[in-house]
């Protein structure tokens, strides 16, 4: 491969990686350190980039992978461009092969593995543990046999990943242990996370549909799949409330619930179409903003208490 090439697969790397998306996990982290700093009182700066790097690495790999697979299964024909959902296009544009494909993928994830050894080694072995079970379910997602989010299991599997795993194994590695107040607050990004992936296979329905890519949207209908975006909504604000009279109070510990605005809104939106797609991805992109405000605040309020 000559230097040509290396330098454009850098620059393609943001969109082919999806990299923007990365914000979802990295502000999970900073909720495991914040509340992890808050209980415990110690804030380790090397510990909090070994996790940040690893779980960007981990993201990154997962993302590509979808990506990869996708294309392989026929999940993602050539189509326009998409906002926030129908993968990257980087593929079917032929600005890149799924062999560099599969190896940047491999790359983010020796560097996720590299990170999670590290941390075994410094903060203990439950890391390793986590991480294990992480890349198993980041490879699944998207690959056979398990083929996750072509069996209704994939929304789930995500928030899970994005919830507890990572918020908790984020508290894990400042503190030595696990809090039942990280446990519950990790519900939030989590079904959020779900959420948005749901709302995000309303656009990609028939070809998702026509590939075989049987995720919960397709599952269900688009219609009768609104009343479990109802339940994920109420997923993801419920565990606020005790969880904020948990902590000591702070304006924007407590302004997190504002973020019910703009995922209610998204909710309404789809109702009222009842279930057909959106415009411009509306919806996702309220969901995205529900996401990066809640938690913003959430971890924000912690931070200044």
């Amino acid at each position: 491969m000559n230097i040509k090439r290396v330098l454009n697969l850098i620059f393609l790397f943001p969109r082919a990686s999806r990299l923007p998306f990365l914000c979802g996990s990295l502000i999970s982290v900073g909720l495991g350190t914040a509340l992890a700093y808050r209980e415990s009182g110690t804030f380790a700066w090397s510990l909090f980039l070994l996790t940040l790097t690893g779980i960007s690495g981990a993201h990154l790999a997962v993302n590509l992978l979808n990506d990869y697979y996708d294309y392989l299964y026929g999940a993602d024909p050539s189509h326009p461009p998409r906002p926030l959902s129908g993968g990257s296009q980087v593929i079917q544009e032929g600005l890149e092969t799924p062999a560099e494909y599969l190896a940047q993928a491999m790359l983010c994830g020796a560097v996720a593995a590299a990170c999670a050894f590290c941390l075994a080694w410094l903060a203990g072995p439950l890391v390793l543990a986590l991480a294990l079970l992480g890349g198993l379910l980041g490879y699944s997602y998207s690959a056979r046999p398990l083929i996750l989010s072509w069996r209704g299991l994939g929304e789930l599997t995500a928030g899970f990943c994005f919830g507890p795993m990572v918020v908790a194994g984020s508290f894990y590695v400042q503190a030595g242990y696990i809090s039942p107040l990280a446990l519950l607050l990790s519900l939030v990004p989590g079904a959020l996370i779900s959420l948005l992936l749901m709302i995000n296979q309303y656009p990609d329905y028939r070809d998702d549909l026509q590939a075989g890519k049987k995720n919960l949207v397709v599952r269900l209908g688009p219609q009768r799949s609104l009343p479990l975006l109802y339940l994920l909504l109420l997923a993801a604000f419920i565990p606020l409330i005790p969880g904020l009279r948990l902590l000591p109070a702070s304006p924007p510990g407590c302004a997190a619930l504002a973020g019910l605005i703009p995922a209610a809104a998204a909710a309404g939106i789809l109702s009222a179409s009842k279930g057909k797609p959106h415009p411009g991805n509306k919806p996702g992109k309220l969901i995205l903003l529900s996401y990066t405000l809640t938690l913003g605040l959430l971890v924000l309020g912690i931070y200044l208490q």
